[in-house]
């Protein structure tokens, strides 16, 4: 993936310029909204968004490789994804209409995915959109600041502005954190449970911890070194792990001793 260099010129324009050193490029584009967070103690999830526009727009495919070479305050960034309706309000007055998100079924049509491989489990359709399309495989913001599926374009015809896109800046996730709570406690261990014995296609909200494609004696291995931390977020110092009390070590250790003892009867047999 091309490094990119990211210089914000500070004028009433709010001009952005984003460089691909890899290619030479340069995009002028129009930062939309200085980068807001949604703290903490408001009851969000500490994370920060962002509204870009380049001119001309920018097709789905060039704006999640864009997004995820952004940082801002050292987190990296990606399309924005969205689990609940707070969070999509929240987003909602920076945002304007034909802005991409970090959602599509490109890979398997109708299989909505989004691009941190988080559970889709919040939609904010237009109505008649979100069904089957075999091209449109790809989500924007529509013009009722609703989600409409299109093409892999940088434009939709009769709006002359072009395509943007919205970004989310967050601390890396822990590898185990297969519910995506910020944290890994026993529910990871429950959720890697469930999914252990998946051979191929496992995604992380299956358990796979390694990101091998199965879901295996490896990912409790990773899970063990990440189990009883936390992800906290402050403004100030960046990412942060700290460890998390947890009563129910035992558990864990008392459940990786019965699949190993599955694993070796299987053997046996």
């Amino acid at each position: 993936m091309a490094r990119i260099a990211r210089c914000a010129i500070v004028d009433a324009a709010k001009v952005l310029l984003i460089a691909t050193v890899t290619h030479g490029t340069l995009l002028v584009g129009l930062a939309l909204a200085t980068p807001v967070q949604w703290t903490t103690a408001s009851g969000g999830n500490g994370h920060w968004y962002e509204a870009l526009r380049p001119i001309h727009g920018m097709n789905w495919t060039t704006a999640n490789q864009f997004a995820t070479g952004i940082t801002w305050l050292g987190l990296p960034g990606h399309l924005a994804t969205f689990s609940t309706n707070a969070e999509w309000l929240f987003v909602l007055p920076i945002t304007q209409r034909l802005l991409w998100i970090g959602l599509s079924d490109d890979a398997v049509e109708g299989d909505y995915q989004w691009v941190t491989e988080e559970p889709f489990v919040y939609s904010a359709w237009m109505a008649g959109e979100g069904g089957i399309s075999e091209s449109e495989d790809f989500i924007l913001t529509g013009p009722a600041l609703t989600w409409a599926d299109h093409y892999d374009l940088h434009y939709v015809l009769g709006y002359p502005e072009g395509i943007g896109f919205i970004v989310e800046f967050e601390p890396p996730p822990l590898a185990a954190d297969v519910d995506f709570d910020a944290d890994v406690d026993f529910t990871d261990f429950l959720v890697l449970q469930a999914g252990f014995g998946i051979m191929s296609g496992a995604r992380k909200s299956d358990g796979d911890c390694d990101d091998d494609g199965d879901v295996d004696f490896q990912d409790f291995l990773v899970l063990q070194a990440d189990f009883g931390t936390t992800d906290t977020m402050d403004t100030s110092i960046g990412l942060a792990s700290v460890p998390e009390p947890s009563t129910l070590a035992l558990a864990l250790c008392a459940g990786l001793g019965l699949i190993l003892y599955a694993l070796r009867a299987r053997r046996r047999v």
